[in-house]
C-alpha cells in the first residue's frame, strides 16, 4: 500500500486519541481484529483496521493526476459480558463520523496530509464471527478516504 494510507491511519489513530472518548481514552491502536484464539489485555479498544483491498484508482485528468480512494474500519471492542450501553454505542459513532467528515482535520497540523479530498464514514459489512474471539463485543465504522495524488 503506498504511504500515504500509512500516513492516513497514523493520523486516524491520532484523531481519535485525540477524540479522548469516555471509557477508550488512549487505548487506541492500528491493527486487525482478534482472531478466534487471540486475547485482549486492555477493553475497551478502539482500533483502526486497514483494509486488505488495495485502493481504487480512478483518473482524474489529463496531466496524470489520479484519485485514490483507501478503506478503513474504525471498530470499537469490549467485553461481551458487558450490557451494551447504546447511547455511549451511539454517542462514539456519532463523535467518529462528525470527526471524519471535516475535511479540514486532514491538513491540519500535526502530519497534515494534503492529498486528502474527503472522507465518507459508513455503515461497516456485518463482521464474521466464526473468525473472531467470541468474548468481545464488536462495532465497526467503515471510511473511505478520497485522494488526488
Amino acid at each position: 500500500m503506498a504511504s500515504i494510507f500509512n500516513d492516513v491511519l497514523v493520523k486516524a489513530q491520532a484523531m481519535l486519541v485525540a477524540l479522548n472518548l469516555p471509557q477508550v481514552g488512549a487505548n487506541v491502536t492500528v491493527r486487525e481484529l482478534p482472531t478466534a484464539e487471540e486475547s485482549i489485555d486492555v477493553l475497551p479498544l478502539l482500533c483502526v483496521v486497514p483494509s486488505t483491498l488495495d485502493e481504487q484508482i480512478k483518473r482524474a485528468d489529463f496531466e496524470g493526476t489520479k484519485r485514490k480512494v483507501y478503506t478503513f474500519e474504525i471498530a470499537t471492542i469490549s467485553r461481551r459480558s458487558v450490557p451494551a450501553d447504546l447511547a455511549s454505542l451511539a454517542s462514539w459513532r456519532d463523535a467518529v463520523t462528525s470527526l471524519f467528515y471535516d475535511p479540514a482535520i486532514w491538513q491540519s497540523s500535526p502530519n497534515p496530509i494534503p492529498a486528502v479530498r474527503n472522507a465518507l464514514v459508513k455503515p461497516a459489512a456485518p463482521l464474521d464471527r466464526t473468525k473472531l474471539n467470541q468474548r468481545y463485543s464488536y462495532s465497526n465504522l467503515l471510511v473511505e478516504i478520497h485522494t488526488r495524488e
